[in-house]
Order: structure tokens, then C-alpha cells, then sequence
């Protein structure tokens, strides 16, 4: 008997499953319900403590804890197991993510901590909208860089990384002005992994004191309001501005006969730009001329050049005459036939 008292001893000692006290390789966990979101729901399990044998351990005490604790809350922590070695605990979290789980349980002669559990929490249902990068200072006509983003949020600010969400984005706060995605005033993005990036944002009208709003389909749901920026006047665009000439029919390369050549300056956005100083050419340039005038041609306020140009040739044909800005040239053809 004493041989056997001791060899128990031993046991324990190294770490060796004996009867009558908790035993790793027979003790579990078992959860119940689907998967655990992040909404502060109790996510029940049950601890069945068992010895070397499979006889179940009762009036063991069974504690909890996790590797990441923010947002974590036990029940049942420090129960003592029953007759059937049984004891019923929850987890809840307010937090996504996966958490280790380890369960410690005290027996009257040992402790055992148990394997890592894990639990990969994930966020509850959409509940907010947030901007993560704001609008910033841009000029009119171009895609905002770096795009805006605004991310769907839970009830307890995690990002909602499952399923589909969208929003809508408009233009707030202002005199006027467009906010143009996809040619549209108001636009609809899906959100990916819980983000929405408005990658193709234009606003047309340069202003002060601008915002933007971000909202879910419904009305009365979930939005939010950026920071206030400006847009800014843009540059000389070819995309909108033109070369004007007058007449628009043809005219004889006669040396007396005229083109009446102008520019209307406007940036990306269609607004117009005064106080540029275009230069003109014609190609070929060949037996054609301009008129030298007395002052440099300068775009007024309605973005027209003034003086006017005035171009004449004496060889039949089709000329290029082109309107340069820096490095940014319009162009329009002329006849003379």
C-alpha cells in the first residue's frame, strides 16, 4: 500500500494523468451555438473534468483567461464542477479577433491548464459609417488623391469585414458644385472587406468650406461627415478648352482674307481661366501669317484671349492652328481653299 502511495506521488510529480485527479488527456471543451460575434453575446461552453480513468472530477475549480483580454467578459469563472465534473461557462467579447482561450482547472491534490482554444470573434451587423482618410485640398477637374475612404462599423467600432454594404456619397455644405464618380451626382460603392474608397472622386466647381456626406441607401440610416476642404481653380485643360476662329467656312488664299483666331481658357472642370497668355501657331506654317498685336493676347474673365489673332495665306490647303499654354496645347483646322 505504501508502494502504491508512492508511485502515485511520482506520477503526479512528472506530470502523469492519475486517477481521482484532473487529467489533460480526458478533460474537454465543447462550444455550443454558431459563430461568436463581437457584440457582447455570450458564447456558452461547457468543461467536462475527468481523471486518468474517465470518471468525471467534481468540486474542481475551472478558471478562464485569454491572451487578449480588451473587450473580453467570463461567466462561470471560478465555478467548481458538479458530481458529473461538469461546469457550464460563457465568453463574450466586444472585440473581433481570434483569442486563445486557456482553461486552468484546480483539483484537490493538482492543476492542469488545458490546450489553447480558439475563438475567432467576428463583427455583429452594420451600425455606422466612418471617414478613415478625409477629402484633402485638390484642384477642380481631377481625381482626388489619395481617394477617400470611409469604413462600415459595428456597434462597437469594429470593421464589419463580412458580407455586402454600400454607400452613397454627396456633396454637402456648399453653393453648388457636382461630385462626380462614374458620371454621377449621387453614386452608390459597394464596400470591400468593410471599406468603401471612393477612387474616382471629381468635384468640378473650385470653393471654400466644402464637405462631404457618406449614407446608406436608407435615408434615416447610418452617416457620417467628412472634415472641410477646398477645391481649388485647376489648370489649362485641352480637354475643355477650345480654339475659336471666325469665319467657320473657308476662306481664298488670297493674303487679304482673314481667320479671326481666340482661345477660351477653361481648366478640367469647365471653369474658365482668366489672366493667361496663350501663344499661336499654324502648321504647316508655310505662306501663312499672323498679325502682330499691339498688346499679348490675355484671357479675360470669360476666358476668352484678347486681343485677337488674325491669320492669312496665300497657298490652298488645310492648316493646324494651335493655342499653347505651358506645356498644354488646343488645337482647331482651318481652310483655305
Amino acid at each position: 500500500m505504501r508502494f502504491l502511495v508512492l508511485m502515485s506521488a511520482a506520477l503526479a510529480f512528472a506530470g502523469c494523468d492519475v486517477a481521482g485527479r484532473p487529467a489533460r488527456g480526458r478533460t474537454e471543451v465543447t462550444f455550443q451555438g454558431g459563430t461568436p460575434v463581437a457584440d457582447n453575446a455570450p458564447v456558452n461552453f461547457t468543461v467536462t473534468v475527468r481523471d486518468a480513468e474517465g470518471h468525471p472530477v467534481k468540486d474542481a475549480a475551472v478558471t478562464y483567461k485569454v491572451d487578449d483580454a480588451e473587450g473580453i467578459t467570463f461567466t462561470g469563472d471560478g465555478d467548481r464542477t458538479g458530481k458529473d465534473g461538469v461546469v457550464k461557462a460563457s465568453i463574450a467579447s466586444t472585440r473581433v479577433g481570434e483569442k486563445s482561450l486557456l482553461v486552468t482547472i484546480t483539483g484537490s491534490e493538482n492543476t492542469i491548464t488545458l490546450a489553447a482554444e480558439k475563438v475567432t470573434f467576428v463583427a455583429g451587423a452594420p451600425e455606422a459609417l466612418r471617414f478613415v482618410d478625409q477629402p484633402t485640398l485638390t484642384r477642380a477637374g481631377i481625381v482626388m488623391s489619395p481617394a477617400v475612404t470611409v469604413e462600415v462599423l459595428d456597434h462597437y467600432g469594429n470593421r464589419c469585414t463580412n458580407g455586402i454594404y454600400a454607400a452613397y456619397l454627396e456633396l454637402v455644405r456648399s453653393s453648388g458644385g457636382t461630385v462626380q464618380n462614374g458620371g454621377t451626382a449621387q453614386h452608390l460603392i459597394a464596400a470591400v472587406q468593410g471599406l468603401i474608397t471612393f477612387d474616382n472622386l471629381i468635384i468640378n466647381k473650385p470653393q471654400t468650406g466644402y464637405a462631404l456626406r457618406v449614407r446608406t441607401p436608407e435615408n434615416n440610416g447610418p452617416a457620417d461627415e467628412s472634415a472641410q476642404f477646398d477645391i481649388l481653380l485647376g489648370e489649362f485643360s485641352a480637354a475643355t478648352s477650345t480654339v475659336n476662329k471666325s469665319p467657320t467656312v473657308s476662306l481664298p488664299p488670297d493674303g487679304s482674307n482673314f481667320f479671326t483666331i481666340t482661345l477660351t481658357a477653361k481648366d478640367a472642370g469647365g471653369n474658365v481661366l482668366a489672366e493667361q497668355q496663350p501663344t499661336f501657331s499654324v502648321s504647316p506654317p508655310e505662306n501663312c501669317s499672323f498679325s502682330t498685336p499691339m498688346t499679348t493676347p490675355t484671357t479675360g474673365a470669360d476666358g476668352v484671349s484678347a486681343p485677337a489673332v488674325f491669320l492669312t495665306c496665300t497657298t490652298f490647303g488645310a492648316r493646324t492652328v494651335t493655342a499653347t499654354i505651358g506645356t498644354v496645347s488646343v488645337s482647331t483646322i482651318v481652310s483655305f481653299n
